[in-house]
């Protein structure tokens, strides 16, 4: 199985970014599978990204090439966090999340940033 991560999302630095037009919102992740050595926390970040940027982790008509390029958040940190526990992994991320995307909707922006990303699915 190929993996596919979007460009848009990865291909970002801090210091690229307008922090005019951008929040920067930090998260902690911790994910834990027993007899998994090896988890891919980019597919898991992407899907959060585009959760909380965009809406939906899944192709939609409406999520165009345009949408993702502007509205989705953009990966500007990703550091790992060593542990003793093969079957965990941890690291702390940053998005740059565009303020495009709610328009002045103060409680859509909070809820973009604090989100309801508890579980993402088939993680």
């Amino acid at each position: 199985m190929r993996t596919y991560y979007q460009p848009e999302i990865f291909n970002q630095i801090l210091d690229g970014v307008d922090r005019k037009r951008n929040i920067i919102a930090t998260y902690y992740l911790k994910d834990r599978k027993e007899g998994v050595e090896f988890m891919d926390h980019l597919t898991l970040i992407q899907s959060l990204a585009l959760e909380s940027s965009t809406g939906t982790w899944e192709k939609v008509s409406e999520d165009t090439e345009e949408v993702r390029e502007t509205l989705s958040c953009k990966l500007v940190g990703y550091y790992q966090i060593p542990n003793d526990d093969k079957y965990t992994a941890e690291a702390v991320i940053q998005f740059a999340m565009s303020i495009d995307a709610w328009i002045e909707n103060v409680p859509m922006m909070l809820l973009s940033i604090a989100g309801m990303l508890l579980r993402i699915p088939n993680f």
